[in-house]
C-alpha cells in the first residue's frame, strides 16, 4: 500500500514531503523528530509520570482547545543497510486518552523514496481511552531498501503514550502485517446492479457506448444502470476539426484558454507550465468513486499523457503527485489545503492574497497547481524539495499586475525552462456531475492536469472537452471526450524535451498545430 493514500488526499500531503517541510520544533526525545501534516497542532515531550513497567514514555498531546484536521507523529528513519533482506518486528507499548485516532507505523522505501512496505495499522487504529497495550507491525525488508522510518502519531485530537520500542528480526513464518493488495476480478462484474430476480428483465437496457462509461451521481458512485461495459482506456483518434471550426483567429483563442502563463503576451515567452519528467513525472491516483472506476479515471489519465508525450512514471506503485478526490463535501477538502498553503506561503496568502485560492462553490470541478522552479536541476529532485507556487486551477488573467502595465495572473510564476507543473489537486463535487459520464470526466480531468487552463467557462470556435461544463457552450452539442484539438494542442506542448528546454510559445504552438491539422 502506497502510503501516499493514507486516510485522504489532503493527509497524504504530508507523505509527499509537503508535510515534512512543515515539522515542529517542539522538544522531542534524542534519536527522534517531529512531523506530521500538523505538528503545531500538538505537543511532543518525554512524560516521566507515565511509564510501563519502569520504562520511559513519550507523549503527543493536542494542544488545549484544539481539534486538528491533521496528525502529529514522532518518529525515526535510519539506513536499510543492516536490514535488508529479512523480515522485521518492530513492536511498542502504547497507552491513549480520549484519542480522536492513534497508531503505530513503519515503512521501508527503496530508491527514489519508492515505498516498498508499509503497515500505519490504519485498518485498527486506538481510540478512546486505552492502558498500555503491545502493538506490532511486521514487515519485509527487500534487497533494494534504502532506509526505514517509523513511529508513532495521533490525530485531531486527545493524547497518546508510547514506549519500550523494539525493531527485531521475525521469523520468516511469521505473516506480514501490511495487507496485499486485492485480487481484482479479470472482467467486470455486475454492472447493472442486478439481482438474479431482476437479470431477465434488465437484459433489454439501453447500452451506452463503451468509452463514455457510467455516470457519476452525487454520492460520488458511478450510475451504471445504462452501461454493460467499463470504460475503455485506450485513445483512439478524433474526427479532425472543420473548416468552420479552424477559421478566422479560432486557433489561436483556443490555446489562449487552454495555456496560462505569468504574461498574457507570451508570443516572445517561453513559459508555457507542463509535466518536465524524471522525477517530475506524471503519477496519477484516483479516490472517492467505487476501486474499478477509481482505476480507470487514473488510467485514462495515464493514457492521454502517454499518447500527448508527456512524462508519465513507469511505475503503478509511484508517489503521486496528481491528486483525485471525488467527494460530495468538497469544501471541507479544499478548506485544508488553504489552511496548509496559509502556512507554507505564509507571507503570500496569509493577508488578502488568501481570497485567490479559497473554494469558491461555483463549479464542479476545483482544486490547485503547485508549480516547481529551478531549472532542470529539479529533473533530479524530490519535489519536496524544490521551490512552488501554488496557483488556484482557474488562474484569473488581470490588468496591472503588482502595479505594472503588463497583463498577467494575480499569482506568478518564473519564465523559461525554470517552470514546471509538480503538483496538481483535483476536487469533484459529486453533486454537481450528475449526468455526466466517467470517460467525460476522466478526459476532463486529463485536460486540466496535463495543461494549466485559463478559464473553464469560454466557447471557441474549435471544440475542446472543456466544453462539456461552460454554459456558454449551451447552444451546441457537446463533446463526449478529448477533440482533435486538445490532442493536437497537448502534442504541441510536450512537443519539446520537457526537461532541458522552455516549452513552445503560444505562437509557435499556433504553428504546431496549423502544421498538425495540414493548414500549411
Amino acid at each position: 500500500m502506497n502510503c501516499c493514500k493514507v486516510q485522504s488526499i489532503i493527509a497524504a500531503l504530508c507523505l509527499l514531503g509537503l508535510g515534512a517541510i512543515a515539522t515542529s520544533r517542539a522538544e522531542a526525545p534524542s534519536g527522534w523528530f517531529v512531523a506530521g501534516s500538523a505538528p503545531k497542532d500538538f505537543e511532543f515531550s518525554r512524560d516521566s509520570s507515565e511509564a510501563w513497567q519502569g520504562h520511559n514514555s513519550a507523549l503527543i498531546a493536542a494542544k488545549p482547545g484544539v481539534v486538528s484536521n491533521g496528525f502529529g507523529t514522532l518518529m525515526q528513519a535510519i539506513s536499510a543497510e543492516n536490514y535488508r533482506g529479512g523480515r522485521w518486528r518492530l513492536s511498542g507499548y502504547l497507552k491513549t486518552s480520549d484519542a480522536a485516532r492513534a497508531q503505530m507505523w513503519m515503512r521501508v522505501d527503496a530508491t527514489d523514496r519508492k515505498v516498498v512496505s508499509f503497515d500505519n495499522m490504519d485498518d485498527r487504529p486506538i481510540t478512546g481511552t486505552t492502558d498500555w497495550t503491545r502493538y506490532e507491525i511486521v514487515l519485509n525488508v527487500p534487497a533494494d531498501s534504502v532506509d526505514v522510518a517509523f513511529g508513532f502519531l495521533l490525530m485531531q485530537r486527545g493524547q497518546v503514550w508510547g514506549s519500550n520500542f523494539k525493531l527485531e528480526k521475525a521469523d520468516a513464518s511469521v505473516p506480514v502485517t501490511s495487507k496485499a493488495p486485492a485480487a481484482l476480478p479479470k472482467e467486470p462484474l455486475n454492472l447493472d446492479f442486478q439481482t438474479p430476480a431482476d437479470s431477465k428483465s434488465s437484459s433489454t437496457a439501453a447500452v451506452q457506448p463503451a468509452r463514455t462509461g457510467p455516470e457519476v451521481n452525487g454520492s460520488a458512485s458511478p450510475n451504471a444502470s445504462t452501461s454493460a461495459n467499463a470504460p475503455d482506456v485506450s485513445v483512439t483518434t478524433p474526427a479532425p476539426p472543420t473548416a468552420q471550426e479552424l477559421a478566422g483567429d479560432s486557433l489561436h483563442q483556443f490555446i489562449v484558454h487552454h495555456a496560462t502563463v505569468h504574461f498574457f503576451d507570451t508570443g516572445r515567452e517561453h513559459n508555457l507550465a507542463r509535466w518536465r519528467g524524471g522525477l517530475q513525472s506524471i503519477c496519477p491516483v484516483t479516490v472517492g468513486l467505487e476501486p474499478r472506476y477509481n482505476d480507470f479515471v487514473t488510467a485514462r489519465l495515464r493514457a492521454l499523457a502517454t499518447y500527448v508525450g508527456a512524462p508519465v512514471q513507469s511505475d503503478p506503485n509511484c508517489k503521486s503527485n496528481v491528486q483525485i478526490l471525488f467527494t460530495d463535501n468538497p469544501k471541507q477538502s479544499m478548506d485544508n489545503v488553504i489552511k496548509w498553503a496559509s502556512v507554507y506561503f505564509r507571507n503570500r496568502y496569509l493577508g488578502g492574497g488568501k481570497h485567490l485560492i479559497e473554494y469558491k462553490g461555483d463549479h464542479a470541478i476545483q482544486g490547485w497547481y503547485m508549480e516547481t522552479t529551478g531549472g532542470a536541476r529539479v529533473l533530479n529532485t524530490d519535489v519536496a524539495l524544490v521551490g512552488l507556487n501554488i496557483l488556484p486551477l482557474w488562474p484569473e488573467i488581470t490588468p496591472n499586475y503588482h502595479g505594472s502595465d503588463a497583463l498577467g495572473t494575480r499569482l506568478g510564476s518564473s519564465s523559461g525552462s525554470g517552470t514546471g507543473i509538480g503538483i496538481v489537486i483535483l476536487v469533484v463535487d459529486t453533486t454537481k456531475t450528475v449526468g455526466y459520464t466517467v470517460g467525460t470526466i476522466a478526459d476532463y480531468l486529463s485536460m486540466l492536469t496535463l495543461s494549466v487552463v485559463q478559464t473553464p467557462d469560454h466557447c471557441d470556435p474549435l471544440p475542446s472537452i472543456l466544453d462539456v461544463m461552460s454554459a456558454s457552450c449551451s447552444s451546441r452539442e457537446k463533446p463526449k471526450a478529448v477533440t482533435a484539438g486538445d490532442l493536437a494542442f497537448l502534442k504541441a506542448l510536450y512537443y519539446r524535451n520537457t526537461g532541458l528546454e522552455p516549452s513552445l510559445s503560444r505562437d509557435n504552438i499556433q504553428d504546431n498545430l496549423m502544421r498538425q491539422f495540414k493548414l500549411r
